[in-house]
Protein backbone atom coordinates (compact mmCIF):
# COMPACT_ATOMS: atom_id res chain seq x y z
CA UNK A 1 0.00 0.00 0.00
CA UNK A 2 1.34 3.42 -0.99
CA UNK A 3 0.89 6.65 0.95
CA UNK A 4 -1.95 8.87 -0.29
CA UNK A 5 -1.06 11.22 -3.13
CA UNK A 6 -2.15 14.85 -2.78
CA UNK A 7 -3.23 16.95 -5.77
CA UNK A 8 -3.61 20.70 -5.28
CA UNK A 9 -5.21 22.99 -7.84
CA UNK A 10 -4.20 25.06 -9.65
CA UNK A 11 -0.65 24.23 -8.50
CA UNK A 12 -0.48 20.73 -9.99
CA UNK A 13 -2.76 21.19 -12.98
CA UNK A 14 -4.32 18.44 -15.04
CA UNK A 15 -1.24 16.24 -15.39
CA UNK A 16 -1.63 14.05 -12.27
CA UNK A 17 -5.27 13.34 -13.16
CA UNK A 18 -4.28 12.37 -16.71
CA UNK A 19 -1.48 10.18 -15.34
CA UNK A 20 -3.91 8.37 -13.04
CA UNK A 21 -6.28 7.73 -15.94
CA UNK A 22 -3.46 6.44 -18.13
CA UNK A 23 -2.38 4.01 -15.41
CA UNK A 24 -5.66 2.10 -15.79
CA UNK A 25 -4.99 -1.33 -17.24
CA UNK A 26 -8.27 -3.12 -16.57
CA UNK A 27 -10.98 -0.84 -15.22
CA UNK A 28 -11.76 2.86 -14.91
CA UNK A 29 -14.83 4.06 -12.99
CA UNK A 30 -15.77 7.75 -13.00
CA UNK A 31 -18.50 9.57 -11.10
CA UNK A 32 -18.71 13.31 -11.82
CA UNK A 33 -20.90 16.32 -11.08
CA UNK A 34 -19.80 18.30 -14.15
CA UNK A 35 -17.51 16.98 -16.88
CA UNK A 36 -16.61 18.81 -20.07
CA UNK A 37 -12.81 19.08 -19.97
CA UNK A 38 -11.74 18.09 -23.50
CA UNK A 39 -8.39 16.60 -22.49
CA UNK A 40 -9.89 14.43 -19.75
CA UNK A 41 -12.73 13.34 -22.01
CA UNK A 42 -10.23 12.34 -24.70
CA UNK A 43 -8.30 10.30 -22.12
CA UNK A 44 -11.44 8.44 -21.04
CA UNK A 45 -12.19 7.60 -24.67
CA UNK A 46 -8.57 6.52 -25.21
CA UNK A 47 -8.72 4.13 -22.24
CA UNK A 48 -11.91 2.61 -23.61
CA UNK A 49 -10.40 2.21 -27.11
CA UNK A 50 -7.49 0.32 -25.54
CA UNK A 51 -9.78 -2.24 -23.95
CA UNK A 52 -10.09 -0.80 -20.44
CA UNK A 53 -13.51 -1.49 -18.88
CA UNK A 54 -14.68 2.11 -18.55
CA UNK A 55 -17.96 3.11 -16.91
CA UNK A 56 -19.06 6.68 -16.27
CA UNK A 57 -21.79 8.08 -14.02
CA UNK A 58 -22.75 11.70 -14.74
CA UNK A 59 -25.02 14.03 -12.81
CA UNK A 60 -27.84 15.15 -15.06
CA UNK A 61 -28.89 18.54 -13.74
CA UNK A 62 -28.02 21.07 -11.07
CA UNK A 63 -30.39 21.63 -8.17
CA UNK A 64 -31.76 24.62 -10.11
CA UNK A 65 -32.84 22.25 -12.90
CA UNK A 66 -30.18 23.45 -15.34
CA UNK A 67 -29.05 20.57 -17.56
CA UNK A 68 -25.36 19.73 -17.43
CA UNK A 69 -23.19 17.03 -19.02
CA UNK A 70 -25.52 16.36 -21.97
CA UNK A 71 -22.72 16.90 -24.49
CA UNK A 72 -20.32 14.64 -22.63
CA UNK A 73 -22.96 11.94 -22.19
CA UNK A 74 -23.73 12.02 -25.92
CA UNK A 75 -20.08 11.75 -26.94
CA UNK A 76 -19.39 8.85 -24.54
CA UNK A 77 -22.54 7.02 -25.63
CA UNK A 78 -21.69 7.47 -29.31
CA UNK A 79 -18.27 5.92 -28.70
CA UNK A 80 -19.84 2.91 -27.01
CA UNK A 81 -18.66 3.78 -23.50
CA UNK A 82 -21.10 2.54 -20.83
CA UNK A 83 -22.49 5.74 -19.34
CA UNK A 84 -25.49 6.38 -17.11
CA UNK A 85 -27.12 9.30 -15.35
CA UNK A 86 -26.75 9.26 -11.59
CA UNK A 87 -29.77 8.13 -9.53
CA UNK A 88 -32.77 10.42 -9.58
CA UNK A 89 -33.53 9.87 -5.90
CA UNK A 90 -30.68 12.29 -5.09
CA UNK A 91 -31.27 16.01 -5.50
CA UNK A 92 -27.90 15.96 -7.26
CA UNK A 93 -24.82 13.74 -7.26
CA UNK A 94 -22.03 16.08 -6.23
CA UNK A 95 -19.42 13.36 -5.68
CA UNK A 96 -16.26 13.55 -7.80
CA UNK A 97 -14.44 10.24 -7.71
CA UNK A 98 -12.38 7.91 -9.87
CA UNK A 99 -11.45 4.26 -9.24
CA UNK A 100 -8.59 2.69 -11.18
CA UNK A 101 -8.20 -1.10 -11.47
CA UNK A 102 -9.89 -1.53 -8.09
CA UNK A 103 -6.57 -0.56 -6.53
CA UNK A 104 -6.55 3.24 -6.35
CA UNK A 105 -9.29 5.81 -5.88
CA UNK A 106 -9.28 9.58 -6.26
CA UNK A 107 -11.54 11.72 -4.08
CA UNK A 108 -11.61 15.26 -5.47
CA UNK A 109 -13.16 18.60 -4.64
CA UNK A 110 -12.82 19.81 -8.25
CA UNK A 111 -15.08 19.21 -11.20
CA UNK A 112 -13.71 17.99 -14.54
CA UNK A 113 -13.92 21.47 -16.10
CA UNK A 114 -10.98 23.60 -17.14
CA UNK A 115 -11.72 26.46 -14.74
CA UNK A 116 -11.30 24.16 -11.73
CA UNK A 117 -7.71 23.51 -12.77
CA UNK A 118 -6.89 27.20 -13.28
CA UNK A 119 -9.13 29.54 -11.26
CA UNK A 120 -10.08 27.80 -8.01
CA UNK A 121 -8.36 26.45 -4.93
CA UNK A 122 -9.17 22.75 -5.00
CA UNK A 123 -7.79 19.45 -3.80
CA UNK A 124 -7.81 15.73 -4.45
CA UNK A 125 -6.31 12.76 -2.68
CA UNK A 126 -5.47 9.47 -4.38
CA UNK A 127 -5.96 6.54 -2.01
CA UNK A 128 -4.55 3.03 -2.29
CA UNK A 129 -5.57 1.31 0.94
CA UNK A 130 -7.87 -1.54 0.08
CA UNK A 131 -10.74 -0.77 2.45
CA UNK A 132 -11.26 2.79 1.23
CA UNK A 133 -10.90 1.90 -2.43
CA UNK A 134 -13.38 -0.94 -2.00
CA UNK A 135 -15.81 1.38 -0.22
CA UNK A 136 -15.73 3.91 -3.06
CA UNK A 137 -16.03 1.19 -5.69
CA UNK A 138 -18.94 -0.44 -3.87
CA UNK A 139 -20.80 2.88 -3.76
CA UNK A 140 -20.21 3.29 -7.50
CA UNK A 141 -21.91 -0.07 -8.03
CA UNK A 142 -24.83 0.94 -5.81
CA UNK A 143 -25.34 4.14 -7.78
CA UNK A 144 -24.75 2.43 -11.13
CA UNK A 145 -27.67 0.13 -10.38
CA UNK A 146 -29.78 2.99 -9.04
CA UNK A 147 -30.21 1.25 -5.69
CA UNK A 148 -31.32 3.16 -2.61
CA UNK A 149 -29.11 1.42 -0.05
CA UNK A 150 -26.67 3.68 1.75
CA UNK A 151 -22.94 2.84 1.76
CA UNK A 152 -21.38 2.34 5.17
CA UNK A 153 -19.13 5.00 6.63
CA UNK A 154 -16.24 2.78 7.61
CA UNK A 155 -12.60 3.04 6.48
CA UNK A 156 -12.43 6.77 7.10
CA UNK A 157 -15.00 7.61 4.41
CA UNK A 158 -18.14 9.67 4.88
CA UNK A 159 -21.19 9.61 2.67
CA UNK A 160 -24.24 11.74 2.15
CA UNK A 161 -26.96 10.82 2.50
CA UNK A 162 -25.65 8.88 5.46
CA UNK A 163 -23.27 9.59 8.29
CA UNK A 164 -21.30 12.59 7.00
CA UNK A 165 -22.81 15.05 9.47
CA UNK A 166 -21.85 12.83 12.40
CA UNK A 167 -18.35 12.30 11.01
CA UNK A 168 -17.74 16.04 10.77
CA UNK A 169 -19.25 16.73 14.19
CA UNK A 170 -17.06 14.04 15.78
CA UNK A 171 -14.00 15.48 14.04
CA UNK A 172 -14.74 19.00 15.29
CA UNK A 173 -15.41 17.67 18.79
CA UNK A 174 -11.99 15.98 18.78
CA UNK A 175 -10.11 19.27 18.32
CA UNK A 176 -7.83 20.19 21.21
CA UNK A 177 -5.81 23.08 19.78
CA UNK A 178 -6.95 24.29 16.38
CA UNK A 179 -9.51 24.00 13.62
CA UNK A 180 -8.76 25.48 10.19
CA UNK A 181 -11.58 25.43 7.66
CA UNK A 182 -11.60 26.35 3.98
CA UNK A 183 -15.20 26.26 2.77
CA UNK A 184 -17.20 28.42 0.38
CA UNK A 185 -20.54 27.69 2.07
CA UNK A 186 -21.48 27.80 5.77
CA UNK A 187 -25.19 27.14 5.99
CA UNK A 188 -25.51 24.23 8.46
CA UNK A 189 -26.44 25.24 12.03
CA UNK A 190 -25.40 21.86 13.49
CA UNK A 191 -21.83 22.36 12.25
CA UNK A 192 -21.82 25.91 13.58
CA UNK A 193 -22.95 24.63 16.98
CA UNK A 194 -19.97 22.24 17.17
CA UNK A 195 -17.60 25.03 16.12
CA UNK A 196 -19.16 27.28 18.76
CA UNK A 197 -18.49 24.55 21.34
CA UNK A 198 -14.87 24.29 20.19
CA UNK A 199 -14.39 28.03 20.58
CA UNK A 200 -15.90 27.76 24.04
CA UNK A 201 -13.26 25.28 25.17
CA UNK A 202 -10.43 27.46 23.87
CA UNK A 203 -9.76 25.96 20.45
CA UNK A 204 -8.45 28.45 17.86
CA UNK A 205 -10.74 28.39 14.83
CA UNK A 206 -10.00 30.04 11.49
CA UNK A 207 -12.38 29.98 8.54
CA UNK A 208 -11.33 30.85 5.00
CA UNK A 209 -14.38 31.57 2.86
CA UNK A 210 -15.22 32.94 -0.57
CA UNK A 211 -17.61 35.68 0.47
CA UNK A 212 -20.72 35.81 -1.68
CA UNK A 213 -19.13 34.21 -4.73
CA UNK A 214 -20.87 31.08 -5.93
CA UNK A 215 -23.64 31.21 -3.31
CA UNK A 216 -27.33 30.93 -4.15
CA UNK A 217 -30.17 32.16 -1.97
CA UNK A 218 -30.88 31.06 0.73
CA UNK A 219 -27.32 29.74 1.24
CA UNK A 220 -25.98 33.28 1.05
CA UNK A 221 -28.33 34.44 3.80
CA UNK A 222 -27.51 31.51 6.09
CA UNK A 223 -23.77 31.80 5.44
CA UNK A 224 -23.64 35.54 6.08
CA UNK A 225 -25.62 35.13 9.32
CA UNK A 226 -23.55 32.19 10.60
CA UNK A 227 -20.27 33.85 9.61
CA UNK A 228 -21.30 36.91 11.64
CA UNK A 229 -22.15 34.75 14.64
CA UNK A 230 -18.88 32.86 14.19
CA UNK A 231 -16.92 36.10 14.40
CA UNK A 232 -18.88 37.30 17.42
CA UNK A 233 -18.05 33.98 19.15
CA UNK A 234 -14.32 34.58 18.68
CA UNK A 235 -13.61 32.85 15.38
CA UNK A 236 -11.32 34.40 12.78
CA UNK A 237 -12.91 34.87 9.36
CA UNK A 238 -10.98 35.68 6.18
CA UNK A 239 -11.90 35.78 2.50
CA UNK A 240 -9.79 33.98 -0.10
CA UNK A 241 -8.03 36.26 -2.57
CA UNK A 242 -6.44 35.53 -5.93
CA UNK A 243 -8.22 32.20 -6.34
CA UNK A 244 -11.87 31.42 -5.92
CA UNK A 245 -12.73 29.34 -2.86
CA UNK A 246 -14.09 25.98 -3.96
CA UNK A 247 -12.18 23.23 -2.13
CA UNK A 248 -13.72 21.86 1.03
CA UNK A 249 -11.30 20.98 3.83
CA UNK A 250 -11.31 20.89 7.63
CA UNK A 251 -7.93 20.64 9.40
CA UNK A 252 -7.94 19.61 13.06
CA UNK A 253 -4.91 20.09 15.32
CA UNK A 254 -2.73 20.06 12.16
CA UNK A 255 -2.97 16.25 12.41
CA UNK A 256 -6.19 15.29 10.62
CA UNK A 257 -7.79 16.62 7.44
CA UNK A 258 -11.30 16.06 6.17
CA UNK A 259 -11.43 16.56 2.40
CA UNK A 260 -14.21 16.01 -0.09
CA UNK A 261 -17.26 17.36 -1.85
CA UNK A 262 -19.36 17.86 1.29
CA UNK A 263 -20.88 21.33 1.39
CA UNK A 264 -22.01 22.61 4.76
CA UNK A 265 -25.76 22.86 4.25
CA UNK A 266 -28.76 20.69 5.04
CA UNK A 267 -29.45 19.58 1.47
CA UNK A 268 -25.85 18.45 0.99
CA UNK A 269 -26.00 16.27 4.10
CA UNK A 270 -29.45 14.80 3.58
CA UNK A 271 -30.46 14.95 -0.09
CA UNK A 272 -27.31 14.86 -2.22
CA UNK A 273 -24.69 12.22 -2.92
CA UNK A 274 -21.46 13.53 -1.38
CA UNK A 275 -18.16 11.87 -0.49
CA UNK A 276 -15.49 12.86 2.01
CA UNK A 277 -12.39 11.24 3.43
CA UNK A 278 -10.39 11.79 6.61
CA UNK A 279 -6.62 11.78 6.01
CA UNK A 280 -3.97 11.39 8.70
CA UNK A 281 -0.86 10.78 6.57
CA UNK A 282 1.80 13.17 7.91
CA UNK A 283 3.10 14.31 4.52
CA UNK A 284 -0.35 14.95 3.06
CA UNK A 285 -1.62 16.77 6.15
CA UNK A 286 1.56 18.86 6.27
CA UNK A 287 1.25 19.83 2.62
CA UNK A 288 -2.41 20.84 3.02
CA UNK A 289 -1.54 22.88 6.11
CA UNK A 290 1.18 24.68 4.12
CA UNK A 291 -1.27 25.56 1.34
CA UNK A 292 -3.78 26.78 3.91
CA UNK A 293 -1.21 28.99 5.62
CA UNK A 294 -0.17 30.50 2.28
CA UNK A 295 -3.79 31.18 1.33
CA UNK A 296 -4.49 32.65 4.75
CA UNK A 297 -1.49 34.98 4.44
CA UNK A 298 -2.83 36.22 1.08
CA UNK A 299 -6.42 36.55 2.29
CA UNK A 300 -8.18 39.54 3.81
CA UNK A 301 -10.20 39.89 6.96
CA UNK A 302 -13.83 39.52 6.00
CA UNK A 303 -16.82 41.34 7.40
CA UNK A 304 -19.91 39.63 5.99
CA UNK A 305 -22.68 42.09 5.30
CA UNK A 306 -25.87 41.96 7.26
CA UNK A 307 -27.77 39.10 5.58
CA UNK A 308 -30.51 41.23 4.05
CA UNK A 309 -28.09 43.78 2.62
CA UNK A 310 -26.38 43.45 -0.75
CA UNK A 311 -22.61 42.82 -0.77
CA UNK A 312 -20.56 45.93 -1.33
CA UNK A 313 -19.20 46.97 -4.71
CA UNK A 314 -15.62 46.12 -3.75
CA UNK A 315 -16.53 42.49 -3.18
CA UNK A 316 -18.42 42.30 -6.46
CA UNK A 317 -15.35 43.61 -8.29
CA UNK A 318 -12.89 41.02 -6.90
CA UNK A 319 -13.81 38.36 -9.48
CA UNK A 320 -15.50 38.50 -12.84
CA UNK A 321 -19.03 37.12 -12.88
CA UNK A 322 -19.23 33.40 -13.64
CA UNK A 323 -22.60 31.74 -13.29
CA UNK A 324 -21.06 28.27 -13.63
CA UNK A 325 -18.98 28.65 -10.47
CA UNK A 326 -21.80 27.86 -8.10
CA UNK A 327 -21.57 25.71 -5.00
CA UNK A 328 -24.21 23.09 -5.64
Amino acid sequence: MHAPQLIVQPDHGIEPVVALMRSAGRELLLKQFTFDHPVLLDEVLARYSRGVAVRVLLNGAKATGERINDGTFTRLEAAGVPVRWTPQHFLVTHEKSMVVDGARAMVATFNFMEKYFTKTRDYAVVLSDAARVEGIRNCFEVDWEGATSEPDGEAGLSWSPGGARAVLCDLLDSAERSIDIAHPKFAEPVIFERIFAALGRGVRVRLLCGGKHGLHQPDMMYSFALWRLFREAGGRLHKQRGLRSHGKIVIVDEERVYLGTQNLDQAAFDLRRELGVTVTDISVVGAICAVYEADWAESRRYEPPYPIEAPDAAENAEFEADADLRHG
